[in-house]
């Protein structure tokens, strides 16, 4: 009996640490059109996990995602990954975008069954996009793969795109209509 009692709680807790942020992404990714995606050696979680989650609660504990050592992805290591998915020469809806656009909504999404998604979330370290830190870094992508199209721009994420130096989009870390780019060391 004690070794029943034993294994089912050793089944438990793997079970409860498995749920708790279960939905990761790491190591080498490529695109289906071939593209190499940039995780930067990162672990990130995906962005269904923190959807409707203000930065601020997030940063206040909700969720237990700083104290399980989660922090929010640098400008940077958002853009590497942007920048590595974009289709490269148009922002804005493009075909070239499509590929790129899917793989993160297949991925870091995970509504892949979805023909149209929407995502905003917040990234960066404070100061990194406006001087005031009640603002965070805030980035877009959004895929519609019915109408064969993605969409990636300069100011939401892309390093440089087409339009460089205008890459500086901020919100209110209380907004709750976005989701958290959230990244560890692996």
């Amino acid at each position: 009996m004690k070794t029943f009692i034993a294994a089912a709680a050793v089944c438990a807790a793997s079970i409860s640490g498995f749920a708790a942020h279960a939905a990761t992404v790491s190591g080498s990714h490529t695109t289906n059109g071939g593209k190499t995606v940039n995780l930067g050696g990162l672990e990130w979680l995906t962005w269904d996990e923190t959807s409707g989650i203000s930065r601020t609660s997030i940063e206040g504990g909700t969720g237990g995602f700083i104290a399980d050592g989660w922090r929010y992805a640098s400008r940077g290591e958002l853009e590497a990954l942007f920048d590595s998915l974009w289709g490269g020469s148009v922002e804005g809806w493009h075909a070239s975008n499509l590929d790129g656009a899917t793989w993160l909504q297949d991925n870091m999404a995970l509504v892949s069954s979805t023909s149209y998604v929407y995502t905003n979330l917040f990234f960066g370290n404070d100061g990194e996009c406006v001087a005031n830190t009640s603002f965070s870094c805030y980035g877009h992508y959004a895929n519609d793969k019915s109408a064969g199209r993605g969409w990636f721009e300069d100011r939401y994420g892309l390093s440089d795109g087409t339009s460089p130096g205008n890459d500086n989009n901020s919100t209110v870390k209380g907004a709750t209509n976005l989701s958290s780019a959230l990244v560890r060391d692996i």
